[in-house]
């Protein structure tokens, strides 16, 4: 099963990265769409997104079939319930 983890804001991951800007970019090999720093920095980002905003959001993913990677994805819009709620 594929999984997302480490989730954070697109801005927060960039400027940990050292960058202080980030725009929509394309791979120079592939030409697949990505989202790259000016610190050098490309990951690769959903194929739904044309637009980057900061709701965004960048998880270490690791797929079925190919070695885990950083993306740039929207923030899901589900909440499941794993376990019992808390008294606060």
């Amino acid at each position: 099963m594929a999984t997302f983890e480490k989730t954070v804001g697109i801005l927060e991951f960039f400027r940990a990265q050292g960058a202080k800007n980030v725009q929509k970019g394309t791979w120079d090999k592939s030409g697949k769409p990505g989202a790259q720093g000016d610190n050098g920095l490309i990951i690769p980002i959903s194929k739904d997104i044309e637009v980057l905003t900061a709701d965004l959001k960048v998880s270490w993913f690791t797929p079925d079939d190919a070695p885990p990677f950083w993306l740039c994805h929207r923030p899901s819009s589900g909440f499941t319930t794993i376990g019992e709620a808390l008294s606060i």
